[in-house]
């Protein structure tokens, strides 16, 4: 099945750097094709099937060429804000550094968060590139990152069988509708608490990737502790049903994909870039997903708006871009693409 469409471990980040002013970056200001970009390597140097960069970057303003041109090394914050041309930034950044910067498609990883997203940069850079190199590319949702790939190539890594299930939200309801038939279930508590709100408070600590005994812990000063440990026995119950059925959730895909690239980090090795669409939109488990497999080269770009976050309901920490602009997390350079 597909995806939804749609650490603080300081020893892993890069060091803070400079920052780019705001004001420099505006999408409408036209670009100045009479002084195009020139390329970091002498033009004789490279090789291309397809337009060299002075091409593809003399079509963005200056601003916008000095973040898709800014080092590989480090981290970069993209702070993107509506109608910005942010998806050409990120777009045309893939191919600066897979042509330039001395990175093979398959060891560079773009995450967005829609399958909708992903298609569309797959064909924008397929007229850069060529649709042999987009192929080779590591490019989905957090989800398929994680889910039909690694999990299923190293499952045993992480006490998965290879031949997995993942349930869609109607399956997780029905399981969810079934355990509040067989559960001694109060009264009151399914009058108050419907199948969706059982399953988005698990879902809810999935995503801060809390066991059911974490999550009495955290909500020990809680008021209503008999909800307290309905939740958590939820919790158990449908974890137990998810096992007995070899399948996993989408949260579990992002817990389970976390806990292969923290224990064994072999897998992730070869990443030599990351990039992040959206990064607004990361709840706890991707924000650390980030970090390990950005850990490996400490190339990491992220673009994103603090104040266009959607997906508040799929547990979205909005901080994680928000830390990032002002530089206390894993950059090493800040940049602006605002629209007027």
């Amino acid at each position: 099945m597909e995806p939804p469409d749609d650490l603080s471990d300081s020893e892993y980040l890069p060091a803070p750097h400079n920052r780019l002013s705001a004001s420099e970056f505006s999408a409408q200001q036209p670009a100045q094709p009479a002084e195009p970009a020139k390329p970091p390597l002498k033009q004789s140097t490279l090789s291309f099937s397809r337009p060299p960069p002075c091409e593809y970057l003399a079509k963005l303003n200056p601003a916008q060429r000095e973040a898709v041109t800014a080092s590989a090394e480090g981290g970069l914050a993209i702070h993107a804000g509506p109608g910005s041309g942010k998806t050409a930034v990120l777009t045309t950044r893939v191919a600066y550094l897979v042509q330039t910067g001395g990175i093979k498609p398959e060891e560079l990883v773009v995450v967005t968060f829609t399958n909708k997203a992903a298609n569309e940069m797959k064909v924008r850079l397929s007229k850069i590139v060529g649709a042999e190199t987009v192929d080779k590319l590591v490019m989905g949702t957090f989800h398929s990152v994680c889910g039909r790939a690694d999990l299923r190539k190293y499952a045993k890594l992480v006490s998965l069988a290879s031949n997995f299930l993942i349930t869609d939200r109607d399956d997780c309801l029905g399981i969810i509708k079934r355990l509040l038939q067989a559960l001694p279930v109060p009264a009151n508590l399914k009058r108050e608490m419907k199948p969706q709100t059982w399953l988005e408070s698990i879902s809810k600590c999935k995503s801060r990737m809390m066991s059911p005994s974490q999550y009495r812990a955290d909500r020990s000063a809680a008021v209503d502790q008999d909800k307290v440990e309905w939740v958590a026995k939820m919790y158990e119950a449908y974890e137990d049903a998810l096992a007995g059925s070899n399948a996993l959730d989408f949260d579990d895909l992002l817990v389970r994909g976390y806990q292969l690239f923290r224990n064994h980090p072999r897998v992730i090795a070869k990443i030599k870039s990351v990039l992040i669409d959206e990064f607004q939109d990361t709840n706890l488990v991707q924000y650390d997903i980030v970090k390990l497999i950005a850990a490996p080269s400490g190339s990491l770009t992220v673009v994103g708006d603090p104040d266009q976050s959607i997906y508040g309901w799929r547990n979205a920490e909005v901080e994680n871009l928000e830390k990032m602009l002002k530089g206390e997390s894993i950059l090493s350079a800040r940049a602006a693409v605002e629209g007027d």
